[in-house]
């Protein structure tokens, strides 16, 4: 599974790097960091669980919703942690 991963992981990281290192000042002068507007968020909770999902503790939805034993509408939990 690791060396899988590199494969893939390894070039794209790389692309990522050598693309942000060559992205004109110009552009970044522009950016409001009042905003989110014209920005792209992305982000990964490690630390969610499902029932199921393997993990040691079966914590059930925890992190996902309210309830940790069911999920659905009214019930869903968002978690923000802004810089």
């Amino acid at each position: 599974m690791s060396r899988r991963l590199g494969r893939w992981f390894r070039p794209v990281i790389g692309g990522v790097l050598l693309g942000a290192g060559s992205a004109p000042a110009a552009l970044a002068q522009g950016v409001d960091p009042m905003t989110l507007e014209g920005k792209l968020v992305a982000g990964y909770q490690g630390w969610f669980a499902c029932p199921g999902d393997g993990s040691p503790a079966s914590v059930g939805w925890h992190h996902w919703s309210k309830s940790r034993t069911d999920i659905g509408p009214g019930l869903y939990n968002v978690d923000l942690w802004p810089d």
